[in-house]
């Protein structure tokens, strides 16, 4: 037997002898290309978003895992990101009390206190004032109520307001709750950083959006699409299988076909020879 692998330069990297031939092989993080004897960076990224839960980077022979501003990487996996609590950790500037909620957090004031100028993170007493917009005169004081409210008929106590029943106050619905409303999308949209408006969610940034190959953002939505040499899975509609380009009769070869991972190898029949450095075309001369 020959070893190949002794003549240098016959692989790129790593060469393995074996018996009547050889085979190249790749460091971590490389696969041979087509020509099986050059190395190629393997795109992690590319399947199943390499294992990250939100956003997957490549760079030179491996990747990484990386999260939003407002979540920390768990150091077990390195791949799924974790909500950070602004309000266990201090950092929520919430006046009274602090709500954690993912990727945020709220602030809400503690009761007979209100909300200052619409800064959910400041409160104050709920007082006798000199002048408000809502106010009534008893027991020689006048009376306010906090934004949200308005004064009742007996001109002491303050009643809700219905912020949803005046045209646009949110881009699309709207959800009347205490002293207060929410703004709410449609399926695919989520609020914008005003609270007011929508957009539309990037459903690939998180997950690759379960899509195994490739994640394709559209208007209040996305899909999974897959590379040429694959099919789309119909019955999950996000998983990509590898066609039989020898089993479709679309390899092009003249003698036999073997199916491979993305691709297929054509070879002669024994006793017959490939023309020219084409493996699909052979003589039996």
């Amino acid at each position: 037997d020959v070893d190949e692998c002794s003549n240098a330069g016959v692989c790129e990297s790593g060469c393995e002898d074996t018996i009547g031939s050889f085979v190249c092989t790749c460091a971590d993080g490389y696969q041979l290309s087509e020509d099986q004897v050059h190395c190629e960076d393997i795109h992690e990224c590319e399947v199943f978003n390499g294992g990250c839960s939100h956003t997957c980077v490549e760079e030179e022979g491996g990747y990484y895992c990386s999260c939003p501003y407002d979540h920390r990487l768990n150091q077990t996996d390195s791949r799924t990101c974790y909500d950070i609590d602004e309000c266990q950790l201090d950092i929520d500037d919430c006046e009274d009390h602090c709500n954690n909620t993912i990727g945020a957090f709220e602030c809400f004031c503690d009761e007979n206190r209100h909300v200052v100028d619409g800064d959910l993170s400041k409160c104050t007493e709920m007082r006798y004032c000199a002048q408000c917009q809502q106010r009534t005169a008893q027991r020689s004081r006048l009376y306010c109520c906090p934004d949200g409210f308005v004064l009742s008929e007996d001109g002491f106590s303050c009643e809700n307001v219905d912020e949803c029943s005046n045209a646009g106050v949110c881009e699309s619905g709207c959800e009347d709750t205490i002293g207060s409303f929410v703004c709410t999308c449609a399926d695919g949209y989520q609020l914008s950083e005003d609270q007011v408006h929508c957009e539309d969610i990037h459903e690939c940034e998180v997950f690759n959006g379960g899509c195994s190959h490739i994640c394709v953002e559209e208007k209040g939505g996305y899909y999974c699409s897959c590379p040429y040499d694959h099919r789309l899975n119909q019955t999950d509609s996000r998983t990509c299988y590898d066609i039989d380009e020898c089993q479709l009769n679309i390899d092009g070869c003249e003698d036999r076909c073997n199916n491979t991972i993305g691709a297929f190898e054509c070879f002669c029949d024994e006793n017959r020879y490939v023309v020219d450095g084409d493996p699909s075309k052979c003589t039996g001369r």
